[in-house]
């Protein structure tokens, strides 16, 4: 090969290899930039869970406590986004020591799969009976 020949040859393999490293390195950045939005995304989300995890817990110890809790009824937020079972279960009362249709002694119960508590928006009120 000439020298021509080669100077366009070396020429154009510079080219190529600083066109690959901006494009190597903007997909890097771009891998970087999503892989740090999921993590913040989920770094909420657990946080999320696991702040409703621990109320639901709460709020199920304090009706223990009073023993004045009865009756217990789970309801959803009656939207597209309810799973099916927690749909089935909307409006089902049972005794306070029970657990309701679907498993769970109460929405996000700890002790559930997370298929039944990951994401719940469910609650439950309680019936009393006041003492004499």
């Amino acid at each position: 090969m000439s020298r021509k020949a080669n100077e366009i040859v070396d020429s154009t393999r510079r080219t190529i290899s600083r066109a690959v490293s901006k494009v190597e390195g903007a997909v890097s950045d771009v891998i970087a930039s999503v892989y740090s939005r999921f993590q913040s995304a989920r770094s909420w989300f657990v946080t999320d869970e696991e702040t409703h995890q621990a109320a639901s817990v709460a709020e199920e110890e304090a009706a223990r406590a009073s023993g004045l809790v009865t009756t217990k009824t789970w309801l959803t937020q009656r939207d597209e986004r309810v799973r099916a079972s927690h749909r089935n279960t909307d409006g089902e009362r049972v005794p306070f020591e029970d657990r309701y249709s679907n498993g769970l002694r109460y929405p996000r119960d700890p002790e559930g799969p997370m298929r039944e508590i990951a994401g719940c928006r469910c609650y439950q009120v309680f019936g009393y009976s006041l003492p004499s």
